[in-house]
């Protein structure tokens, strides 16, 4: 009987690829895709021990994934070779943070602390509170009268974000891994991302006395669209609900940003405030 519940457990992970397999697609052959997109899912779970080794070959292949045994089969090479390109873009993400002015950073963590810390409110409120953190910050940078600051410093900000929304559901050490964050952005990203940049750079060379004034409500709405999506991907991911479709983030994305541009025109005078202090 329990041989049975395990192997029933390890057949819910068959048939299914990795979390991220969209961002890291261009490193793998055909042949090592369609290992990944039949089996990708089910190594993941042994190696996150979600499942337990059964034969010899799986718990050779634990063995190999955490670095007491020699990678030999296809498997195994496989998914070293999945490790090695997380592990790349962990340390693309870290230096991406890195990136962030300390003056903005020291700003930022402050009011994390005092955020994430107390123990008087709800999650949702510290989500709430900390989207607008970010969103307040990526406006008033984006209104520094440089020419393409505010494009460098953005994303290595939203990144920023996205852990520690992340880390509020308990999910940066638990069910969530940085390579994951980083594909829930992607997802975001490509719905109007670069075009926000675009944007604020036009504003910035071609009419930047207005382009100051209007590029809060657009980057407020942008960030907060982006923060309150990640919000939601994480809430679902922690109580193991059913991951959001492409069509869900499209069509929310579009009715947050209208609503974010209308809180970001609401906020402005805060958000000139903040920016006299970086």
């Amino acid at each position: 009987m329990e041989q049975e519940t395990e192997n029933e457990d390890h057949l819910r992970y068959l048939g299914k690829p990795i979390s991220d397999i969209n961002s890291l697609r261009k490193i793998f052959s055909e042949e090592e895709l369609k290992i990944i997109n039949k089996y990708g899912a089910w190594m993941e779970a042994l190696v996150d021990r979600k499942i337990e080794p059964i034969t010899p070959e799986q718990k050779r292949f634990v063995d190999v994934s955490i670095g007491i045994a020699e990678q030999k089969s296809e498997y195994e090479k496989i998914w070293m070779k999945i490790f090695y390109a997380r592990n790349n873009h962990l340390i693309e993400q870290k230096n991406a943070i890195r990136k962030i002015p300390q003056k903005i950073k020291d700003y930022v963590d402050r009011h994390l602390l005092d955020i994430e810390s107390r123990e008087d409110i709800s999650i949702k409120e510290k989500s709430d509170r900390i989207i607008h953190l970010f969103c307040a910050t990526c406006a008033a940078v984006a209104t520094q009268p440089i020419p393409g600051f505010d494009i460098f410093f953005l994303t290595p900000i939203q990144f920023y974000m996205a852990t520690r929304l992340s880390a509020i559901h308990d999910l940066s050490l638990k069910k969530a891994t940085i390579w994951e964050i980083l594909t829930d952005i992607g997802k975001v990203v490509g719905l109007g991302y670069l075009a926000m940049h675009l944007i604020v750079a036009g504003y910035k060379t071609i009419i930047p006395y207005f382009g100051g004034y209007s590029t809060v409500p657009m980057v407020y709405g942008m960030t907060y669209a982006i923060g309150r999506i990640l919000n939601e991907m994480y809430i679902r991911r922690s109580k193991n609900k059913d991951q959001m479709t492409n069509k869900e983030i499209k069509e929310m994305f579009n009715k947050l940003k209208k609503e974010g541009l209308s809180l970001g025109k609401k906020k402005k005078e805060e958000i000139n405030s903040t920016r006299k202090k970086f």
